[in-house]
């Protein structure tokens, strides 16, 4: 009896150095995530293209000092996938611009923030990307928004600018930029191509103030929203008026030349491909600004 119990002591001490050597060794891997080494090549892949000094994202995350006092707000945001932006159902096909971070990649940021979110070696860290400003193309025609002022009271509005073109012939065009004048308040933009005769129909409709208020649609300011109970179609495309609500086509067929996303580059269309501009088009610049500065803010695209 003796040495059975001599025995069993000696097994029970053996597996608890074993669990006890386990834990130690998941302790040191945890606590050699480091932000100079793991987290910022994660940042710089995914979020400092909105994430940096004077653009639209609140907060810059370029360096250890600026990502620190929002670690943990950080790591909530990733572990909900709610940062990096991404709508797109994931279980329908793949996207080329698909910007969502990776399981192995929010594991590492959660870890790093639960575990003291260390700085580590400064040579651990590729030096910073230098983020390119102004155009990332060559650009044969520069067409511009007058200047427009974003007032502080700004926080969520739509405006519709029309640019003539003053083209005497049709245009192909290849690629496409939009540049924002400040991106601090510019959240995105949408330029469509009008045609002459349908630019002061669309200066009447948005000159309403009320315009689109109904039982499916309501306002806050300038900004036209959809009513969560309005229905539902499983199928749009098969539906007699796209899927729109009902009474209301899905929209309008129109040439979108260019788009503005903070992170998004140019439109370019493949050899061979382009996209036609009427002789004497306009385009529309759909401007969804968003002022969270509190002053005054001049932009002109």
């Amino acid at each position: 009896m003796g040495l059975w119990r001599i025995l069993l002591i000696l097994l029970y001490l053996g597996l608890c150095g074993i669990a006890v050597a386990g834990q130690e060794n998941t302790s040191v891997a945890k606590s050699e995530i480091t932000y100079n080494k793991d987290i910022a090549p994660i940042l710089k892949r995914h979020c400092i293209a909105c994430h940096r000094p004077n653009d639209i994202a609140p907060m810059s995350l370029m360096t250890y000092d600026e990502v620190l006092p929002f670690a943990r707000i950080m790591r909530e945001a990733v572990v909900q996938r709610k940062m990096p932006p991404w709508h797109a159902d994931p279980a329908f096909g793949e996207f080329s611009n698909d910007g969502r971070l990776s399981d192995g990649e929010i594991a590492t940021i959660d870890a790093w923030v639960k575990n003291g979110t260390e700085r580590g070696e400064p040579g651990a860290s590729s030096a910073a990307p230098a983020l390119a400003q102004g155009w990332h193309i060559k650009p044969d025609v520069v067409l511009t928004v007058p200047e427009f002022v974003v007032t502080k009271a700004t926080q969520d509005d739509y405006e519709y600018i029309y640019v003539p073109t003053n083209f005497t012939e049709d245009k192909w065009i290849q690629a496409a930029e939009v540049l924002p004048g400040d991106r601090r308040v510019v959240h995105h933009a949408t330029v469509s191509v009008i045609d002459k005769a349908e630019v002061a129909k669309h200066l009447e409709q948005h000159a309403k103030a009320d315009q689109g208020e109904d039982k499916y649609h309501y306002r806050t300011g300038k900004v036209l929203h959809l009513r969560s109970d309005a229905p539902v179609i499983d199928d749009g495309c098969a539906a007699p008026d796209g899927g729109g609500v009902p009474g209301e086509s899905s929209g309008y067929l129109n040439i979108v030349p260019a788009i503005y996303l903070p992170g998004h580059l140019a439109e370019t269309r493949p050899p061979g491909y382009a996209l036609r501009i009427p002789a004497g088009g306009y385009l529309q610049f759909q401007i969804h600004y968003s002022n969270h500065h509190g002053l005054d803010v001049k932009d002109s695209h």
